[in-house]
């Protein structure tokens, strides 16, 4: 109804719920230009993009986005490609951008002197006695989901870099489990690399004990070179801990909180790069974490 000034709707199967309800209640005649004056479309990730049904997925996010009064993204690179989907690239003007903010409860714990007693239990029961005895950044971590359309395999690929190397490290690999096949396969191709001198988790952390596990790693890398966000990389950030993202192909990154966080606010590596000169820079690291700090700390949506 007119009472409301306006109906958001998340994402493309939100979007489409959406216009069923306006179609039934309004008619196919006043539905449209219903959603024409209300309708928020909320794109929280391109499916159209990175998904193995690109068609159907592209018929419907474009559609939202021109049938719907104004859309948010979380970067400019999703407004753009959203508009070359739906084939008319003036429809970017449509479309704003509004990065997520760090979660209060992760500002909190990052506002908090580090104490390794805040790890998860099941990752303090794997640390190796003198990282008990004398607590420092000790992880090279990454936290995406095990999945191929976040591309974790290229983590594994990276820290094998890292073999042999005196620095006391420990590659940590923490996130859900998105497909079964891949994830096995990834969990053994680490293991395989590290045996015991890696870590594996893909259990639930509270924010408190992410923020610990930032606290306590030297870096966090991010495998995918799309993601509409990337939220684990502000987490990261304010937690004082640096990320490098690993580049697609062409040299290319698509990660939304690079545009939060500027170029000086993380370290862009290619696949196949050596890790251990970029973490035996530490004044560039300890350069790179402030700057992403102050940002993403700083940042508030409203």
């Amino acid at each position: 109804t007119d009472s409301y000034l306006a109906v958001a709707a998340v994402d493309w199967s939100g979007f489409m719920a959406l216009r069923k309800v306006v179609m039934a209640v309004l008619g196919e005649d006043k539905g449209p230009a219903y959603l024409h004056k209300r309708a928020v479309y909320l794109n929280f990730r391109v499916f159209g993009l990175s998904s193995s049904d690109t068609a159907f997925y592209r018929r419907y996010e474009s559609q939202a986005l021109c049938e719907c009064r104004t859309s948010a993204a979380l970067a400019d690179y999703d407004c753009r490609i959203l508009a070359l989907h739906a084939g008319d690239e003036h429809l970017t003007s449509k479309c704003r951008i509004l990065p997520p903010p760090v979660r209060a409860t992760v500002l909190a714990a990052a506002a908090a002197a580090p104490a390794i007693s805040s790890l998860p239990a099941e990752l303090l029961s794997r640390l190796p006695k003198s990282a008990m005895e004398a607590p420092r950044r000790m992880f090279v971590t990454c936290c995406v989901r095990m999945s191929q359309e976040k591309e974790t395999h290229r983590f594994v690929t990276a820290v094998r870099s890292l073999k042999g190397t005196s620095m006391p490290i420990i590659p940590l690999l923490l996130g859900t489990v998105g497909d079964v096949p891949y994830a096995t396969a990834l969990k053994a191709s680490l293991l395989n690399d590290w045996g015991n001198g890696c870590i594996i988790l893909d259990s639930f952390v509270s924010a408190e004990e992410l923020t610990s596990i930032f606290q306590h790693s030297l870096i966090n890398i991010h495998p995918s070179s799309y993601d509409a966000f990337g939220l684990t990389i502000t987490e990261a950030a304010v937690a004082g801990c640096p990320t490098a993202i690993i580049c697609g192909p062409s040299g290319e990154i698509n990660v939304g909180a690079t545009q939060l966080l500027s170029s000086e606010g993380y370290v862009a590596i290619r696949e196949g790069t050596d890790l251990q000169p970029i973490l035996a820079h530490s004044l560039r690291l300890s350069t790179v974490a402030s700057v992403a700090q102050s940002k993403a700390a700083s940042y508030d949506q409203y």
